[in-house]
C-alpha cells in the first residue's frame, strides 16, 4: 500500500515542480527563492491530489482488527474501496479531504526547503567537483537536502 501513495506523491510532486518552473521562468530573479515558491506549490499540489489516497488507508489502517476469537470486533471498512465508498455516502466528497489543511502545513515547506536546498548542495557540488564525481554524489545530495528539509520542517 505504500507504493499506492509514494509513487502518486513524488510522480506529482516533480512533475509539478517542474511545470512550475517552466511557467515562471524568470520571473523571480533570485534562483533560490525560484526553488522555494515552485517547491511550494508542488508541494500543495501534491497534497491536494494525493491526500484522499492517504486518508483512505489511513481510515482504513486505523480501524482495522484482529478476526480472531469471538469478542473482537471486525473491520468497520472491508477494503479500501469500501472505505472510499462509505466516506463518499457518508461525508460527500468534502469528506476526502478532511484534515488536509493540518497535511499541507508540513508537506508545503518541506517540499519547498527541499528543492531549495537541493539546488543549493548540487550547484556546490558541481562546481566543486568534476562531472563523474558530482553525478556520483547526486544520491548524497538529494538524502541530505531531505533531511536538512525533515529537520527544518519538522522540529
Amino acid at each position: 500500500h505504500t507504493q499506492s501513495r509514494v509513487v502518486p506523491a513524488y510522480s506529482c510532486r516533480f512533475f509539478t515542480f517542474s511545470a512550475a518552473s517552466s511557467a515562471l521562468g524568470t520571473s523571480i530573479p533570485n534562483i533560490l527563492l525560484q526553488k522555494l515558491v515552485c517547491g511550494g506549490i508542488a508541494g500543495a499540489t501534491t497534497t491536494f491530489l494525493t491526500y484522499p489516497i492517504d486518508l483512505i488507508r489511513l481510515r482504513w489502517t486505523v480501524t482495522a482488527r484482529p478476526r480472531k476469537g469471538p469478542t473482537l470486533k471486525t473491520n468497520t471498512y472491508q477494503g479500501l474501496t469500501h472505505t472510499a465508498r462509505c466516506i463518499l455516502r457518508e461525508e460527500g466528497l468534502v469528506g476526502f479531504y478532511r484534515g488536509v489543511s493540518f497535511a499541507a502545513l508540513g508537506i508545503i515547506p518541506y517540499t519547498a526547503a527541499n528543492f531549495c536546498i537541493y539546488s543549493m548542495l548540487r550547484n556546490k557540488v558541481e562546481k566543486t567537483f568534476s562531472e563523474r564525481t558530482s553525478t556520483a554524489l547526486v544520491p548524497v545530495v538529494g538524502g541530505t537536502a531531505g533531511g536538512l528539509a525533515f529537520t527544518t520542517s519538522f522540529p
